[in-house]
């Protein structure tokens, strides 16, 4: 798995950028002396540029100048990890003290699996709340003064001036095919809703979050679900591999097995740990995955990785830089629905189905 594949039709500067990103986080390979700069865009366009510049800067390999803005970077990185964290905080606080059943997902509880939180890139704050407990989390943030911007059939979005934007989860992801969502759901309910909360630390106070098996679940649907909507980021990607990485030891991994096979998602998983592996230096413990059949990589995950690993590199972090208009994001939306249909075959012959259905009904995403 040391061996680096390149592919002729990925730009160069996406395979310098996972040269450098390996190199950084599994201390493999060798990176020399170059222009760093179209790689620096490059990492940028992939929401993955604090851990790019804190590697290069640490190495020296960056002129006295671009040091000096990488620097400037990072401490700006730094500083918008700590608002989001005292805000992650602030908002648990609320819901705790009125009894409300969630857990944080993505962002901030991801960050934690990085070798440094703070380079991560930090979005919005996404919140699984209990189906019992949603109504009375959605009136807790109004009365707080945040206003409601949208509300899809996945999640109610809340923003307020000074605040890090909210997202109230009633689904932790979506799925198309109904079997798919449901076994989703139920799992949800199993290991969230009616199960004793998993904490981890942000800012020195207790944070409850998914547990191993359900994060990891929720990393692999959600990477999925981007290799068709708009575009899979370099970030989604190692938000993936650290994750896993990191949680190994508590992975219940029979029980993931199953997981994944009630939600369609085993073939994306063995894809993303071919890349991550091939790519980026993944490591796990083979002995302890033998049994699982997870890690056993065929030619055809491969061949579908290949192509995945193309359409990263070309789309970036959800495909913003394409700039696409709304007719070319459909047709690139069925083509990826065709060219990648061997992850999900089921998802991917009812999900055009599903864009028609709520094209005509102005709905967003499946109801319960």
């Amino acid at each position: 798995m040391d061996e680096i594949i390149t592919y002729p039709a990925c730009n160069p500067e996406f395979m310098s950028l996972l040269d450098i990103l390996r190199a950084a986080l599994s201390g493999k390979g060798e990176i020399r002396q170059q222009n760093f700069a179209p790689v620096i865009a490059e990492a940028r366009r992939q929401t993955v540029d604090g851990i790019i510049l804190s590697f290069l800067a640490g190495k020296s390999l960056l002129p006295p100048e671009e040091k000096m803005r990488a620097i400037a970077r990072i401490l700006a990185l730094e500083k918008a990890n700590t608002t989001a964290n005292q805000h992650v905080v602030l908002l648990v606080r609320l819901l705790e003290a009125n009894g409300i059943r969630h857990a944080v997902m993505k962002g901030q509880t991801v960050a934690r699996f990085y070798p440094n939180p703070q380079l991560r890139i930090p979005g919005d704050i996404d919140v699984y709340v209990a189906e019992r407990d949603f109504r009375q989390a959605c009136l807790l943030l109004e009365e707080q003064g945040y206003t409601k911007t949208d509300f899809t059939m996945l999640h109610a979005t809340y923003s307020k001036k000074g605040c890090t934007e909210v997202e109230l989860h009633f689904a932790v992801q979506k799925l198309q095919w109904l079997p798919h969502f449901r076994s989703l759901q139920r799992i949800t309910r199993k290991n969230v809703d009616n199960a004793k909360p998993h904490y981890t630390v942000i800012a020195g106070e207790r944070i409850p979050v998914l547990p191993p098996c359900m994060e990891t679940v929720l990393l692999t649907v959600h990477a999925f679900n981007h290799v068709l909507n708009g575009g899979l980021g370099l970030r989604q990607v190692l938000d993936w591999m650290l994750g896993v990485q990191c949680l190994e030891k508590d992975i219940d991994k029979t029980a993931l097995v199953t997981m994944l096979a009630d939600t369609g998602m085993t073939k994306m998983f063995r894809t993303l740990y071919y890349i991550c592996s091939r790519h980026l230096g993944m490591s796990l413990d083979a002995t302890a995955w033998n049994s699982t059949g997870l890690l056993h990589v065929t030619d055809k995950d491969e061949e579908t990785g290949r192509k995945l690993i193309y359409w990263i590199g070309e789309a970036g972090n959800f495909g913003h830089s394409l700039n696409l208009s709304k007719t070319q994001y459909y047709l690139l939306f069925l083509k990826n629905c065709w060219r990648f249909r061997r992850l999900n075959r089921k998802e991917m012959f009812v999900y055009p189905f599903m864009k028609i259905k709520r094209l005509i009904t102005g709905e967003n995403h499946l109801r319960k």
